[in-house]
């Protein structure tokens, strides 16, 4: 995302760094299934979207809970949660493993001294270049 957003805004790119912090952190990630903001505050983010249409799933029956029923079904939601994100966690490894094991390398290798193409696209005039892709 950062670097889809420095390479569209050049110039104030660092003006956006909020949005983008909030956009990830609200995102739900492919390897732990979950948001980086339900792991760390135990909930997911309440967006003013979510407010605005009642889409935070609030019920009228939680307000009359004590602080610590509150605070014993977090911590149940803690260790269910961090539970299924090591198994998604050792579930992606073993995926992104045979991934890579069954890769195949194509051309023929190169030996010292060959001469070889090398690629070093051109940087328009007011990007910097450690922004830029390496391929």
């Amino acid at each position: 995302m950062l670097s889809t957003c420095s390479m569209e805004h050049p110039s104030d790119w660092d003006l956006y760094l909020s949005k983008l912090c909030l956009a990830y952190n609200s995102s739900v990630q492919s390897t732990t299934g979950y948001s980086p903001f339900f792991l760390m505050f135990g909930r997911e983010a309440r967006l003013p979207i979510d407010l605005i249409y009642n889409l935070d799933g609030k019920q009228e029956d939680d307000k009359d809970k004590s602080y610590p029923t509150y605070v014993n079904k977090q911590r149940e939601q803690f260790v269910e949660a961090y539970e299924k994100v090591r198994q998604n966690i050792s579930q992606k490894q073993c995926y992104q493993s045979q991934q890579y094991n069954r890769r195949k390398i194509h051309g023929k290798p190169f030996d010292k001294g060959d001469l070889v193409w090398l690629f070093n696209p051109a940087i328009k005039r007011g990007q910097s270049r450690k922004f830029h892709r390496p391929w």
